[in-house]
């Protein structure tokens, strides 16, 4: 039997079919989602693990970046009055959840615990990607993992975090290479993108992280973030299914085990201003994944495919993980929708100076072919006993060739 909150979420859905997006009717159905959110944290807050908690973070961050913004006085009544109560239903959990994790992990709180005790910071200006950014290639998984791994993960954002009470910035020679060693797909990016915003608001490591940027050849950190980006872009769009109903209507869909991933890469580059992430088509995917709880799952008890930090599935197979990056992505959905429904042609007029500011860093030299520049060790030791051995059997032809004609032919060739 279907119980009422998913009749009213599929009537919803009918609502916004065949509106144009975004429209008041996108912005009902992602704040409903967003409730049943709060209130599986608000059931379940004795169960939480460090992910799932910071997901929530996430969501009241977002919501206090659109209360504390001009955007919430253009905003319709009725949506300022929902805004206000679900701040009002991430509290409760948040400051109960923070001794739930450092009851059950006191090592991990005691390293990245800041994320969960500061509130979290959105830091959104109108960008877009550049596809002449895009990497030529990019790494495995696998091999992506043996860059970064959870352990140097959490060492790394630890460092960043510890730079807060030491006085001085602490990231390591070691972390400033992995966060920004490129070819990488999958949660490793993500990480790469998500340290590159921590240390952009960490006061004691900002400025010294710009400079580490600049001297890997690198105009900001602005301009970092696009090339991370584009190339997070393109690795989500390798994620979508696309496909047509048997009553002609388009669908779009993404495995179950990607799904994980899917959601965080929706979430992290939008959250600090790129847009093009954000399809309509992609919330269907993410509410399709919601339990009528307020929790994600996935079907068929099908493996997350979360590799750097342990997901923690519940019995009833509600994962934290999915839960936090599903929320996460539900609630930049939500801002965009709200910016470009009231403010569109501020927003517009944002993404003319961003345009600027990439156009700027082109002409001064600084992001033609750079992550070409930078290509990872092994392959380029491959490529130089390739052109090694090449060289070689060359030499030997010319060496114990037959014909003199043949010889003069290679040398010739050499010397072109």
């Amino acid at each position: 039997m279907v119980c009422l909150s998913q009749l009213l979420m599929m009537a919803l859905l009918v609502s916004t079919a065949g509106t144009t997006f975004p429209s008041t009717g996108h912005i009902k159905h992602l704040l409903k989602s967003l409730e049943k959110v709060t209130e599986f944290y608000n059931a379940f807050v004795d169960q939480v693990n460090f992910d799932g908690l910071y997901g929530l973070r996430i969501v009241e961050g977002v919501l206090l970046h659109i209360k504390g913004s001009f955007l919430f006085e253009l905003m319709d009544d009725s949506f300022k009055f929902k805004v206000d109560a679900l701040l009002k239903n991430c509290q409760v959990p948040i400051n109960k959840g923070i001794a739930v994790v450092n009851r059950d992990n006191p090592k991990q709180f005691q390293k990245l615990g800041v994320l969960l005790i500061r509130r979290y910071l959105m830091n959104y200006e109108p960008r877009n990607i550049k596809p002449e950014l895009r990497w030529p290639f990019v790494l495995n998984i696998r091999d992506s993992f043996k860059v970064i791994n959870e352990r140097s993960s959490d060492e790394c954002f630890g460092s960043l975090f510890a730079s807060e009470e030491s006085g001085s910035c602490e990231i390591s020679k070691k972390c400033s290479k992995l966060v920004t060693t490129p070819n990488l797909r999958s949660y490793p990016l993500t990480h790469q993108i998500l340290f590159s915003v921590e240390a952009a608001k960490t006061k004691k490591c900002s400025r010294s992280w710009s400079e580490m940027l600049g001297l890997r050849g690198y105009l900001s950190n602005t301009e970092f973030q696009r090339i991370w980006c584009t190339n997070s872009y393109y690795e989500m769009l390798s994620y979508v299914q696309t496909g047509r109903r048997q009553n002609g209507r388009r669908y779009h869909a993404v495995e179950s085990h990607n799904l994980d991933l899917f959601f965080e890469i929706l979430f992290v580059c939008p959250s600090i201003g790129f847009h093009e992430f954000l399809k309509e088509e992609y919330i269907a995917v993410i509410t399709d994944a919601q339990d009528a709880s307020g929790c994600f799952k996935l079907p068929n008890k099908t493996s997350s495919g979360r590799k750097l930090l342990e997901e923690k599935e519940m019995k009833d197979g509600c994962m934290f993980h999915l839960t936090a990056v599903g929320a996460g992505a539900l609630a930049v959905y939500l801002h965009y929708t709200l910016v470009m429904l009231y403010t569109s042609e501020r927003f517009h007029l944002d993404l003319i100076n961003d345009n600027k500011h990439y156009l700027e860093a082109v002409e001064l030299g600084r992001l033609e072919l750079l992550p070409r520049k930078h290509t990872p060790s092994n392959n380029y030791i491959f490529y130089m006993i390739l052109i090694a051995v090449n060289i070689l059997f060359i030499f030997l032809i010319i060496k114990k060739g037959r014909g003199s004609s043949w010889r003069r032919f290679v040398k010739r060739l050499l010397a072109t």
